[in-house]
């Protein structure tokens, strides 16, 4: 398994919870494995999402799809903000 962070900015962010509360059938169609994690930013628009894959590659190409375009659309992703991210390194203390 493979943790991935997807951060964007977000039009609303009241409008982008209720829209994304939704998504469940797809992000299980792009291979997502775990509860999504998701909070906002202290300040500004900002959305973080937090979840696990077993393919990252199988992911990026879902998020080619346009149901995974439609759905940022939807959910009032503002275009060119959307940014993914591997969390493939640990920190241990």
């Amino acid at each position: 398994m493979t943790r991935i962070v997807v951060t964007s900015e977000v039009e609303d962010l009241k409008a982008f919870e209720k829209a994304f509360r939704t998504h469940g059938p797809i992000l299980k169609k792009q291979g997502v494995i775990s509860p999504c994690g998701y909070g906002f930013a202290t300040e500004g628009n900002k959305a973080a999402l937090c979840f696990e894959v077993d393919d990252v590659e199988a992911l990026k190409e879902a998020l080619k799809d346009q149901s995974a375009i439609d759905a940022m659309a939807e959910d009032g992703v503002v275009p060119g903000t959307y940014s993914l991210f591997v969390i493939d390194k640990n920190l241990e203390f």
